[in-house]
Parts: structure tokens; sequence; C-alpha cells
């Protein structure tokens, strides 16, 4: 029978606990399962996500690059826009340099494309 010491108490039964809270932990394998909370999460090392991620919701700062690299028979990058908003928007610094507008309309140099390409 294989013991298990948790907290400084020993339980000889499996230990499958539906709720764990912890201030630090230093681990080098955790396999979890289940929809989990973390209030903030800091990976020092790198992140790898497998399967679908079905909410980002994020702002990335001080970013040194943003890559997308992918060997795939479908586009490295899809961009689904259901509301009204702008589809896309780059900036150099404050100056809006290319838009995709709801509804498809592409700007360069303007940030209110009236066709489906404006040139400022």
């Amino acid at each position: 029978m294989a013991l298990t010491r948790v907290s400084r108490h020993i339980i000889d039964e499996p230990f499958n606990p539906t709720t764990v809270s912890a201030t630090d932990v230093t681990a080098t394998n955790i396999n979890a399962s289940g929809i989990g909370t973390v209030g903030t999460l800091r990976v020092t090392g790198d992140l790898t996500v497998e399967g679908t991620t079905t909410t980002l919701d994020s702002i990335l700062t001080e970013v040194d690059r943003l890559e997308v690299s992918a060997n795939s028979t479908v586009a490295a990058g899809i961009i689904t826009q259901t509301g009204s908003g702008d589809i896309l928007n780059l900036f150099d610094g404050a100056s809006e340099v290319f838009t995709v507008k709801d509804g498809g309309n592409v700007g360069i140099g303007t940030d209110n494309p009236v066709d489906q390409l404006t040139l400022g």
C-alpha cells in the first residue's frame, strides 16, 4: 500500500482533490483536466497550448515580436470579426497605416477607406 504525505498528514486512500489552493507551486510537470481559473500566471519558459482556445482577451505590451509559424494546409492567420468593429488596424506609433474595415474595405495610409482599396 502506498502512502501519500499531504500537508504533514499521511493518507492511505487515493488522493483526488477537486480544489487545490497554494501560494507557490514548483513542479516539473503538471497534468490537469477540466476547467481551471488562474488569476495571474507567469510562464518564464515556452508555453505550448494544444487544442482550441475559445477565448483570448489580452493586450500584449512591450512585445519584441509576435510571430506565427505554421506548417499546415490552411491559412496561418485567420481573423473572424462577427461584430461591427474594424477587422484589423495596424499602427506605426500613433499613426494608423493599414485598416481593414467591417465589410472588407481596405485602407493604406487612411483609416476611413470608402472603396475596396483606398490609398491615403
